[in-house]
């Protein structure tokens, strides 16, 4: 298993993408500095494809699989705000269960779930060699007052498995941070860990 964050996603069915099947993977803004004199809102955004190597004559229709997250995010003067979903914990046999909503900030001992337990059209079984999907984390939206108040801060741990006759499972922090003059400062993958 693997986590792609350069290049363009080997995904061939985003037809709904405005790049088609090309959607660039890695930090965005390219430049990494906003144009302070626009009015924003702004955008800060990290895109990865998580790739799971089959063992052959494997069936992917059998794998548990899924993703988890733990996150924290600061935007302004704003106190820090931690993601929000389904508990996610992993069972015994490898499979995934998720329960009742609870607060998981970055640093957390507790897991989100982040989906992905499933063929959808973000993830796909390729042929039985392959199951990978594509994510994205970060904010669309920043306002130009919240950068100019105290600059923008994302904390992300995602953690990604596919669990069959052989677990793998990567871990990954995507952290991202805007200083008050709209430099990005940091947009990138750290602490990758996969086995």
């Amino acid at each position: 298993m693997t986590v792609k964050n350069t290049g363009a996603t080997r995904a061939d069915w985003m037809y709904w993408m405005p790049s088609g099947n090309n959607m660039t993977l890695g930090p965005a803004p390219a430049n990494n500095q906003f144009d302070m004199t626009q009015a924003g809102p702004f955008q800060i955004v990290h895109n990865f494809e998580v790739v799971a190597t089959l063992n052959e004559k494997s069936n992917p229709e059998f794998c548990f699989e899924g993703q988890r997250v733990k996150a924290t995010d600061k935007k302004g003067a704003d106190a820090a705000v931690d993601w929000s979903a389904p508990e996610s914990t992993v069972n015994a046999d490898g499979s995934f269960k998720t329960g009742a909503k609870i607060k998981c900030p970055f640093g957390g001992a507790k897991w989100c779930d982040d989906e992905y337990h499933k063929k959808s059209i973000i993830k796909k079984h390729k042929d039985q060699s392959e199951i990978n999907w594509v994510d994205g984390v970060g904010n669309d939206g920043l306002p130009k007052a919240k950068i100019l108040a105290g600059g923008y801060e994302s904390k992300n741990n995602f953690e990604a498995q596919v669990n069959g006759d052989r677990d793998c499972k990567c871990n990954w922090d995507v952290i991202m941070k805007v200083e008050t003059n709209g430099t990005v400062s940091k947009n990138k993958i750290e602490n990758l860990v996969c086995v």
